[in-house]
């Protein structure tokens, strides 16, 4: 048995504030998963959860996905709920979760070819073999199956750039447990023990770097085997330091090569130009895709500024500060000479031993 599997979505997400067509560019990327399922003779997709970034979902989020969906009936679709599709504030569950129609359409036997698993775990057994399906906050795992789940588990790597390590609560002690997952809920594709987190098929904020990557999972009497299969998103998100004038040639073009969108913008990027730089009178007219700019003097306010930048996007940024700036500078368009001064000036003001 086979089956590719999606990470996190986030129709709806925060970017749309900058990229109107935001919902369109993500059924995009979902597209070109589905042909790349029918050209390699797979019959399975398997979505990781977090759908929707928020419950309340969009009527034009409902409309993109169900027509994704559509679209898709030579396919055998199967959808878990993550936390963004069903928590409406910190522990506090929505009373309707965004797959809330499609649950509808399903209990009236709408989209036979898509299960969607909302609330509670449910084990299926597809092509002969047994897959536990467990939307968020389960962590009822099954040991002789293979799991999808959507939460952390002891060294996993956080969005914001910490690596999660002993916690003992029982959620976190159960994932611990030897059991076979693929899981959502992370955007930086990576592994621990037996869980594989796909990461999602684009840049959901200027915080995460590429690359990006969806799954093929392949099972064989119970064996899970997991190939990261590389995507190239068709828009990609750039963070720009301006230090001097050359630094300005970093900017990106608003199609810097993309040979998959060819006749949009495909790269938008955030400019943080220092004071001194004296910013060309016709640069936001030459860089349409530059969708926010932003002047600092030293580097205490390029950190205020990108934190602003990151709360802004939705990041939660409550981390070690050297793992943040580390992380974050590594997405930089910059020199890794001026990438490593500027984590030196950094350590210089917090005291802090440069590794």
């Amino acid at each position: 048995m086979r089956f590719l599997g999606v990470g996190d979505l986030h129709f709806d997400g925060p970017l749309i504030r900058h990229v109107p067509d935001l919902n369109e560019r993500i059924a995009s990327e979902v597209d070109r998963v589905f042909d790349y399922a029918r050209d390699n003779g797979v019959r399975n997709v398997v979505f990781y959860g977090d759908i929707y970034h928020r419950p309340a979902a969009s009527p034009e989020g409902q409309r993109v996905f169900l027509r994704l969906l559509m679209g898709a009936t030579d396919l055998s679709i199967y959808v878990i709920a993550g936390n963004h599709d069903k928590e409406a504030t910190h522990g506090t569950l929505a009373q309707y979760p965004s797959l809330a129609m499609f649950e509808t359409m399903q209990q009236f036997k709408m989209l036979p070819h898509v299960r969607f698993i909302v609330h509670q775990s449910e084990t299926r057994k597809i092509d002969g073999e047994r897959v536990r399906f467990l939307p968020w906050p389960n962590v009822d795992i099954d040991r002789n199956a293979v799991n999808v789940i959507h939460v952390e588990t002891n060294g996993s790597m956080l969005d914001n750039g910490r690596k999660l390590e002993n916690r003992d609560d029982s959620e976190h002690r159960m994932l611990d447990t030897p059991a076979q997952c693929v899981a959502g809920h992370l955007h930086t594709s990576h592994s621990v023990r037996n869980t594989h987190y796909s990461g999602t098929l684009y840049q959901t904020t200027f915080g995460e770097s590429l690359p990006k990557f969806f799954h093929s999972v392949t099972v064989t009497n119970g064996k899970m085997t997991v190939k990261k299969i590389p995507h190239a998103p068709g828009f990609r998100l750039h963070n720009v330091i301006v230090e001097s004038q050359d630094d300005l040639e970093n900017i990106p073009a608003p199609n810097d090569g993309n040979t998959v969108n060819k006749d949009c913008v495909t790269d938008f990027c955030k400019l943080f130009i220092h004071k001194d730089v004296a910013m060309p009178v016709d640069l936001l007219e030459q860089y349409p895709n530059i969708i926010r700019h932003n002047t600092f003097k030293t580097t205490n306010d390029l950190e205020v500024l990108v934190r602003e930048e990151l709360r802004l996007d939705g990041v939660d940024i409550d981390l070690d500060e050297s793992t943040w700036v580390k992380g974050w500078l590594k997405t930089a368009e910059a020199e890794a000479s001026m990438k490593r001064r500027a984590f030196a000036l950094y350590s210089d003001m917090r005291g802090a031993r440069v590794t």
